[in-house]
């Protein structure tokens, strides 16, 4: 459940934006508690000197923004993201955290989304009913810039699930399926870890995302390519990811969506060009589009689909100093990085192509699986 709040800055051409609003979600509620209750681990977090320089970006980002609220609840976000993520690689380590537990957990989660995404798949509408207080959008064929497809030789509703488009499901799963492959798991139960993966993996086809599915049968392939069997063996299980994965890129693509891309990247530079240090204030992108090219129509004014340079946008050159010092300065977040290059491979290649991480919280929370 959640709770949208649509302030004054929240409108553009006097139409709300979702993605202007802060959203209060229960979810939040729970985080808020789970660390309270972990209060002395937090406590190391606060003192680390690596994050001195991303506390003082986040003050001056704040002053500067083109629309303080919405960065201030980015900040919040962050600051969330960062605290569980410590904490959890903290009780991780110390033996706190039980594998099967949180396998379960996913597994169970896992199911529910397999039903709507398949569900919508073949139904071209959403289930609604419950699922609805879960997340699950009101849509179908018919819906105003809808996600669909032409699969098979018939228009198909692509996957939503209960996320708020196919390609942020595609990269959720993308970072669940390939972190089931950590230390983490070894020694979870073996159909539990087949099921999640397969699950995963449907997830991942019945999204349609072109860029989710191609990277997905490339790791594989990789991973294929590392394991101690026999030719005929790994031969055998690429060439059913290859057909069933293939069969899925067959879909229909919109070139237009290319040239849109383009163009919003050329729209990108020129933002971050305008205010090249600091940025436009973290979260604050579609204001300052919206500011600096007034003739755009309301449907054109989305986010650079191209997480560095939105980054680069909202937090200027101070944003990446700030993370380059980080890793310099804190050595057990580089062996966390170097230990989970799989998983940041997936995160910076997909960003190449999209903004999920960064503007959809089921995304950006996801990552807190590279510390597990």
């Amino acid at each position: 459940t959640s709770k949208f709040f649509f302030l004054p800055q929240s409108y553009i051409l006097g139409i709300r934006k979702d993605l202007l609003a802060p959203v209060v979600y229960f979810k939040y509620l729970i985080f808020l508690i789970f660390l309270a209750v972990n209060f002395q681990i937090l406590k190391k977090l606060i003192l680390k000197k690596g994050f001195i320089l991303i506390w003082l970006f986040f003050i001056l980002n704040f002053v500067l923004s083109t629309n303080k609220p919405i960065t201030l609840y980015k900040i919040f976000q962050l600051n969330l993201l960062f605290g569980l993520s410590f904490v959890l690689y903290q009780l991780r380590k110390k033996g706190k955290i039980s594998a099967e537990s949180v396998a379960s957990a996913l597994l169970f989660s896992f199911l529910i989304e397999f039903f709507l995404s398949f569900y919508q798949f073949m139904s071209g509408k959403s289930f609604q009913g419950i699922f609805y207080f879960l997340g699950e959008r009101r849509l179908d064929l018919f819906s105003p810039s809808v996600a669909k497809t032409q699969f098979l030789e018939k228009f198909v509703l692509r996957a939503y699930g209960t996320f708020s488009h196919p390609n942020s499901l595609a990269g959720f799963y993308l970072i669940i399926y390939f972190s089931t492959f950590k230390s983490f798991f070894k020694n979870v139960k073996f159909f539990k870890i087949i099921l999640l993966r397969t699950l995963s993996a449907f997830l991942i086809f019945l999204s349609f995302s072109k860029v989710a599915i191609s990277l997905f049968l490339f790791l594989n392939f990789i991973f294929l390519l590392k394991e101690r069997a026999c030719f005929v063996c790994k031969l055998s299980r690429f060439l059913v990811f290859l057909s069933v994965g293939g069969l899925f890129l067959t879909s229909y693509f919109r070139s237009s969506s290319l040239v849109e891309r383009l163009q919003q990247i050329s729209q990108a530079k020129q933002i971050f060009l305008s205010r090249p240090l600091f940025g436009v204030g973290l979260g604050a992108y579609l204001t300052a589009l919206s500011q600096k090219f007034p003739s755009l129509s309301y449907f054109d004014l989305q986010p650079v689909h191209n997480l560095l340079l939105l980054l680069l946008s909202e937090g200027g050159i101070v944003f990446y100093v700030a993370v380059l010092f980080l890793l310099w300065k804190e050595k057990e977040l580089r062996r966390v990085i170097l230990e989970n290059k799989i998983l940041i491979f997936v995160f910076l290649f997909t960003s190449f192509f999209d903004h999920y991480w960064w503007s959809l919280p089921q995304n950006l929370f996801s990552l807190i699986f590279i510390f597990l």
